[in-house]
């Protein structure tokens, strides 16, 4: 069993609008205990809206910082500015290209010269998509040959060129490993927590992976956010008992409480609750209807289980994010004391679980990645101030350390030590 290293990151976007310049949010990360650090391109740093003069001077800023403070970004991840978009779902192909031409390919190209791991949320699913079974289909088969065109450019550009390169052969886990020696990084998909932003369900994160994965052999990867499984819920596919009971009890036309998914199962409530259609007759007909709109719920409990994501998916997420929650909402909450007293994340059953992962075979699945970078993804609110900022973080670090007291240690070597 060959377990990953893993790093504790903290991401820079607590210092959004406050530490906007590598030479003031890299020591100050330093300074609060980290050594390992991921880079939002939020935090002034977004193709979207710089020019690349700036971008490559930003880049060279960093470099000097790292060498002088001792501290590295390990990976960077995209943030709002991109995740705000339909983005590579978009009808329009000329958006999509605008964005594979002018943020991804640049983006992977930054991550590998630097030889650092990267990852987006870069489509979300029209509501006119979402409502068109036959759409839906069409949309993800073309997000499916995208991001592997994405994964051939991420490969094709650092890896070797000639007879038994990555170029030639299918990329085995070796070659990936030799591939990523030379710049090749993980590109990674960001796993979210609602049907128009796929993947989002446990068993839909892995068909997505495969779909991409089956095409050419071009690994893309995803990243799990344990604070993602929030929202699975108020998503899961009602039974027939929920349905009948919210139409025999005193119903009011537009006011279903349950999630149906399509407009037209929810257009079949409404007239039963007019008094339009046999309310019996309506709850077959809803229930037919839910059948062709299978991809708008989640199936399976576990979906809202933070621990089943890691146990199945953390070994195919080189990056993590990491955040304190109450399973019930998603704050991106510091791992302070107040917080860790309600919280359900806990730093010993999140490594076992990720360690799970590892014991896992699926078939059709990327190589397994050998490194996870545990990204703490914390928000800080217009109306904390500086001081308080820093001592969540800090306080953030004390308690990750007493798991993970220094970076680039194994997995199974740091579970030996609890």
């Amino acid at each position: 069993m060959e377990y990953p290293k893993i790093y504790l990151a903290l991401d820079n976007c607590f210092a959004l609008k406050r530490w906007v310049e590598p030479e003031t949010w890299l020591p100050l990360i330093k300074d609060l205990g980290y050594t390992s650090i991921q880079a939002s391109y939020d935090n002034e740093f977004d193709m979207l809206y710089n020019t690349k003069e700036y971008i490559d001077s930003w880049l060279e800023r960093l470099t000097v910082a790292e060498k002088q403070y001792g501290a590295k970004v390990q990976s960077f991840y995209s943030g709002y500015q991109t995740y705000r978009t339909s983005g590579l779902a978009h009808p329009d192909r000329r958006v999509v290209n605008s964005i594979v031409e002018g943020w991804i390919k640049p983006a992977v190209k930054i991550a590998g010269e630097r030889n650092v791991d990267m990852g987006f949320a870069l489509h979300g699913i029209p509501e006119n998509i979402m409502q068109d079974p036959e759409k839906y289909r069409e949309c993800h088969e073309k997000l499916y040959r995208i991001y592997s065109d994405i994964g051939e450019y991420d490969l094709q550009l650092f890896a070797k060129d000639g007879e038994g390169g990555e170029k030639t052969e299918e990329p085995t886990t070796k070659k990936l490993s030799d591939a990523r020696k030379n710049g090749q990084v993980h590109v990674c998909v960001e796993a979210m927590y609602s049907p128009h932003h796929t993947p989002w369900t446990i068993e839909g994160t892995k068909e997505f992976l495969k779909n991409i994965y089956s095409l050419d052999g071009n690994a893309i990867y995803t990243t799990v956010d344990i604070g993602h499984m929030t929202g699975q819920r108020k998503f899961r596919k009602p039974e027939k008992e929920a349905i009948e009971k919210s139409l025999f009890d005193h119903p009011i036309k537009g006011y279903c409480s349950l999630w149906l998914g399509s407009n037209s199962a929810y257009a079949i409530w409404d007239d039963a609750a007019a008094g339009k259609l046999d309310k019996k007759q309506a709850v077959i007909n809803i229930l037919e209807e839910m059948k062709k709109y299978s991809y708008q719920f989640s199936i399976d409990e576990r979906d809202s289980d933070l621990y089943a994501w890691v146990e199945e998916l953390a070994c195919y997420s080189p990056i993590m994010h990491i955040q304190q929650t109450d399973g019930i909402t998603s704050p991106h909450s510091p791992f302070t004391k107040k917080n860790n007293e309600k919280g359900i994340v806990e730093g010993k059953k999140l490594l076992e679980a990720i360690a799970a992962s590892y014991e896992k075979e699926e078939k059709g699945m990327p190589p397994k990645t050998d490194k996870i970078v545990m990204a703490l993804e914390l928000f800080a609110s217009n109306t904390e101030h500086p001081h308080e900022i820093k001592n969540n973080m800090r306080e953030t670090r004390e308690y990750w350390k007493q798991y993970i007291p220094e970076d680039g240690i194994r997995l199974d070597q740091l579970l030996e030590r609890l």
